[in-house]
């Protein structure tokens, strides 16, 4: 397997894995009687990271990684992480 190939393997199980996590906690607040606002783009959110895992897909498959590139996106998603581990539930 490529690097470019892993690569992407990653970041399509990372969105499967933050829409579990969004179908759950939507499902957690839900339940504590709270209320969706703007549910209607959702499914477009989801078709925009799709177009982009795509796109990555199309154009990058064979690309080599850059190692300069890998850590800024490494340090980027410890930053996203952070950010999901605040919100909680929310």
């Amino acid at each position: 397997m490529s690097g470019a190939t892993a690569f992407l393997a990653f970041l399509v199980a990372q969105r499967l894995g933050e829409l579990w996590i969004a179908h759950r906690n939507t499902a957690h607040l839900l339940a504590r009687g709270g209320i969706e606002h703007g549910a209607v783009h959702y499914p477009t959110i989801v078709a925009l990271h799709a177009a982009w895992i795509g796109a990555l897909a199309w154009f990058g498959w064979d690309q080599p990684v850059h190692l300069g590139w890998l850590v800024v996106f490494v340090l980027l998603q410890l930053l996203r992480v952070w950010v999901l581990a605040t919100l909680g539930e929310r």
